[in-house]
């Protein structure tokens, strides 16, 4: 039987017309976005924390295999430039959820629990879901150190520069450059990264 809570999900999404399956046999929803940078999927699982509290976990996951990297060939130098970026990210950049990678099935991913006490409207599904983009944001730089052996330190500067590139590109369609960014990173001091080599 699916999960209240879910059934509530799912009237959202039909409202904002999204498509997805309601997997009853698994206890979850699936569905999937486009992104600037890679497709996602996205599950939606549903628990109880209380008799009054119940608990959304959204995870959303870039399949690297589908991006022709092969999973096997990723060296351990590799995986471990990885884990130092993702920690990073884990530790200075997000402000709710994280990303990990797996690598016996070959998912980045980031993974979401948000507490729910009230009815759930349409604009706050719709919030969460745009939210898990973060997977998506994130991927070229995990890509560039899983595909090509860059760095930690320069998948950090690469997306640095990728930010900055795309906020001023904002602000030149907006037509106000003196705009505030609401996510601005390239404000906080540069730091030495925070991992031994």
């Amino acid at each position: 039987m699916v999960h209240d809570t879910l059934v509530q999900v799912a009237k959202c999404l039909d409202i904002l017309d999204f498509k997805y399956d309601l997997e009853e046999e698994n206890d979850r929803i699936y569905t999937g976005f486009g992104g600037d940078h890679a497709s996602y999927s996205v599950t939606i699982r549903a628990f109880d924390l209380s008799e009054t509290v119940q608990i959304l976990r959204f995870r959303a996951y870039v399949s690297l295999r589908e991006h022709q990297l092969p999973v096997l060939a990723i060296t351990p130098a590799r995986l471990d430039e990885a884990q130092r970026f993702i920690n990073f990210l884990n530790a200075r950049w997000m402000d709710a959820g994280h990303l990990f990678f797996d690598p016996s099935d070959g998912d980045l991913s980031f993974d979401w629990t948000v507490p729910v006490v009230t009815e759930l409207t349409p604009e706050f599904v719709d919030r969460l879901l745009r939210f898990l983009g973060q997977v998506q944001h994130f991927f070229p730089e995990v890509q560039a150190i899983l595909g090509q052996g860059a760095s930690a330190v320069d998948a950090i500067a690469a997306h640095r520069a990728r930010d900055e590139a795309s906020q001023k590109r904002t602000e030149g369609e907006a037509g106000d450059g003196d705009a505030p960014s609401g996510d601005d990173h390239s404000a906080e001091p540069d730091e030495t990264f925070p991992f031994p080599f």
